[in-house]
């Protein structure tokens, strides 16, 4: 074993007066040390996939003094666009339509009429003279009436029976095409294929609510919902929720595309 020397033994002692005077903390006379670390994480989150972030209070803690969260929220950040390959894709088009229209049609004209005419004979009928004539039809007679007049004058009437004219159109389709052509039905492939990804940094801003949670098994359980945030937050102290040793969780909930940045401040008592 190796002894102390006059000198150093004159410098323990005056460097314990000193401690005694002037209350320096030393190792003789601390029982544990403080200590302070921080932890942080950064993450993308949605409404289906929350944010994690694990941390430990060392196991030789004596004390938890104080535990702070901060948090940014950030836009989403991706980092290549476009799909990377894509399925057979098949699509139906439609062919030429028909329209069709009726059937046959009837259209009737029916009673008498009556045609008279007056022409200048060179030599007529004496007055008071009536001369009627008979001119067969195949509907029946054409009766012809000189009627009365001066011995130069003769006047005709000619008299059509009633009868019914009968126009028939028959059944027909009309054909519509689209752009003046027929279109006959078919269908579009796009075979399987890659499309070129995209490298490089884009960015949406969804400005989602964060909803923080703690665990303090490690990510068991979570029955500490500390509170929903719009915005980025400063120090909320968690420490009574986390004031034992051993392995926590912090658990970010978001309602929509976003990314969040945390710190957590730890501050510990350990013992030597």
């Amino acid at each position: 074993m190796i002894g102390l020397t006059d000198e150093n033994i004159l410098a323990n002692t005056i460097q314990s007066i000193k401690d005694l005077i002037y209350g320096g903390l030393t190792q003789r006379n601390m029982k544990s040390i403080r200590t302070c670390f921080v932890v942080t994480s950064m993450d993308s989150l949605d409404g289906d996939y929350p944010m994690y972030v694990p941390f430990n209070i060392p196991t030789n803690t004596v004390k938890v003094v104080t535990v702070y969260v901060s948090f940014t929220i950030l836009p989403f950040r991706a980092y290549s666009k476009s799909a990377a390959s894509s399925e057979q894709i098949t699509t139906s088009s439609g062919g030429g339509s028909t329209t069709s229209s009726g059937g046959g049609a009837t259209t009737s004209s029916g009673g008498g009429a009556t045609v008279t005419s007056h022409a200048a004979y060179e030599r007529g009928f004496p007055l008071a003279t009536r001369i009627k004539s008979y001119i067969p039809h195949e509907d029946g007679y054409l009766i012809g009436d000189s009627g009365y007049g001066g011995p130069d004058a003769h006047g005709f009437s000619v008299t059509t029976p009633g009868h019914i004219h009968t126009v028939a159109i028959p059944s027909h389709y009309h054909y519509v095409y689209a752009h003046t052509h027929y279109v006959y039905p078919h269908t579009h492939t796009i075979p399987p294929h890659s499309h070129e990804i995209n490298f490089g940094i884009y960015e949406v801003n969804k400005h989602p609510s964060i909803t923080l949670y703690v665990s303090r098994d490690g990510g068991g359980t979570y029955p500490y919902r500390i509170g929903t945030y719009s915005s980025s937050q400063d120090f909320i102290e968690i420490t009574q929720y986390v004031d034992t040793p051993g392995n926590k969780m912090l658990k970010f909930e978001a309602t929509d595309l976003g990314r969040v940045s945390t710190q957590i401040e730890i501050k510990v008592d350990i013992s030597k």
